[in-house]
């Protein structure tokens, strides 16, 4: 069940927020845009869950199941228009819970008593994208709250590209066992951010951002080896 729950897991976080967030895909039609998002869904997950559905076809019915909650519940709590950020974000926070609960009850009933592989590479994955692309959303609506904007609107990041191979060659570095990969990602990091501070104006120090990648790489870590450092 763990496993199924750990690939849906993945497919969610990994459609809402790399895939969801372009400027593009943001502009179209709301009913679009909401199916879209559901065909990302529905991708996703039937990539994560792999080859199982060919010998359980049950699992392609899972999968269906879950992209039609998706798409209901963003229905009713995203796309749409709102008094304000803060009915926006709660908004957002009760879809999440929701589809995230979805998620627990379909892999419950549907794989209850099954196994369906290694569990690991799924948490690892599932907190690569949050340390990655969903603590810098989350930091970007913190501060939209806090600068009293009318809405959350497109998640931008200051340079972005580098901000995010920042963010990998840290959880690279600090999730992997050999200790070469390790001084290595962590080095590279370090110099990206030293050569943005500079060579440009006004960047930022991404305290937080680091922070929250080397947590996330250690649980990792922990999964993987069973230990810390």
């Amino acid at each position: 069940m763990w496993t199924v729950f750990f690939r849906l897991l993945a497919a969610h976080l990994f459609s809402d927020f790399p895939l969801r967030h372009f400027e593009k895909i943001e502009q179209l039609p709301s009913m679009r845009r909401i199916l879209v998002h559901g065909l990302f869904i529905f991708l996703t997950s039937t990539f994560a869950i792999g080859s199982a559905v060919i010998y359980r076809i049950e699992l392609l019915g899972m999968i269906g199941i879950n992209t039609a909650i998706h798409i209901i519940v963003d229905f009713f709590f995203i796309s749409r228009h709102f008094r304000n950020i803060r009915n926006e974000v709660l908004c957002n926070f009760i879809y999440h819970i929701i589809t995230i609960m979805a998620i627990f009850g379909l892999s419950y009933w549907f794989t209850v008593g099954y196994s369906y592989g290694n569990l690991l590479p799924f948490i690892i994955f599932s907190l690569a994208i949050i340390s990655l692309w969903v603590n810098p959303h989350i930091l970007f609506i913190i501060r939209r709250i806090r600068d009293k904007a009318g809405s959350i609107g497109i998640f931008t990041e200051p340079w972005a590209k580098w901000a995010l191979l920042e963010r990998a060659l840290l959880f690279m570095g600090f999730s992997v066992k050999n200790i070469v990969i390790c001084i290595i990602g962590i080095l590279i990091a370090i110099i990206i951010r030293g050569l943005l501070l500079l060579n440009e104006e006004n960047v930022p120090v991404p305290i937080v951002e680091w922070l929250v990648v080397i947590a996330a790489a250690l649980v990792g870590r922990y999964f993987m080896y069973g230990v810390i450092l």
